[in-house]
């Protein structure tokens, strides 16, 4: 009988084709399943990081709900996640008093005394930006100490100052009401800036004008307290000095005073 190639193929050729067949059956498998590992490897690391921005997410809620109940309403500026303003002004900043002066005006320096164009004494805008909330500053602007009463006294009176530390950009505002009279709270205010030197910040022409709306204290908070933050959207330049002015008071009285402003920015 004549055998075929087939038939004469030794039998250890085909227990070595069944070998590598098997071989690569099984790196084929190895391959898929190192394939599922690493796929299974991307889901933990996915959901580990998920894990991550979620607990971040909740530590930044957790923290601002944290801090609204420990201070008064508006009295944070930002989250974990956002930038936060800074408060623009020190204790040693250098401020100028003044009356009788309007926005994109040129500014009218006042003086401590107790009759028309003058400031308290005891009372001075010093005290504006001392960081204490129980000294204030009162000013009478077309009025005296006592004689006179209007809802006009206190008006077109303010202050300036250059920044301490330099060109800042004011984005925020907001008072601290004083003790006494909340008739004489401001009520409306303007906001200007300027990078000139400081010759010409009497001239009105050194100004711009930033903001000119609400102090915040719309409703009255109470004495030594703090009235709510007036956004400054529209300002993008650093400037490097500031003039803050009274355009109206709460009511009827013969001054305008408040204890503390604060310049919040960047």
């Amino acid at each position: 009988m004549t055998n075929t190639p087939e038939d004469s193929t030794p039998d250890h050729e085909y227990e070595k084709r069944e070998r590598q067949v098997k071989d690569a059956s099984r790196a084929k498998r190895r391959r898929n399943e190192e394939t599922d590992d690493e796929q299974r490897e991307r889901q933990v690391k996915n959901a580990f990081h998920q894990h991550q921005h979620h607990h971040r997410q909740r530590s930044s809620s957790l923290y601002v709900a944290a801090l609204r109940d420990e201070f008064p309403a508006e009295s944070y500026y930002g989250t974990m996640d956002s930038p936060c303003m800074t408060l623009l002004t020190g204790t040693n900043e250098i401020i100028y008093g003044l009356w009788n002066t309007t926005a994109g005006g040129s500014s009218s320096l006042s003086i401590p005394g107790n009759s028309i164009g003058t400031y308290n004494p005891t009372q001075t805008p010093q005290h504006v930006f001392d960081q204490n909330n129980i000294t204030k500053y009162t000013s009478y602007g077309i009025c005296n100490q006592s004689a006179i009463y209007s809802s006009r006294c206190g008006a077109n009176t303010g202050l300036y100052l250059t920044l301490q530390r330099g060109g800042s950009l004011l984005t925020g505002i907001r008072f601290y009401t004083a003790n006494g009279l909340p008739e004489r709270d401001p009520m409306t205010i303007t906001v200007e800036g300027s990078n000139q030197p400081s010759s010409a910040l009497l001239l009105g022409s050194s100004w711009t004008l930033i903001y000119n709306g609400s102090s915040g204290l719309n409703s009255d908070p109470g004495r030594y307290r703090l009235g709510v933050t007036e956004t400054i959207s529209n300002n993008v330049v650093y400037y490097k000095s500031y003039r803050l002015l009274i355009t109206s008071i709460r009511n009827i009285s013969n001054a305008a005073h408040y204890s503390e402003v604060e310049l919040l920015g960047y």
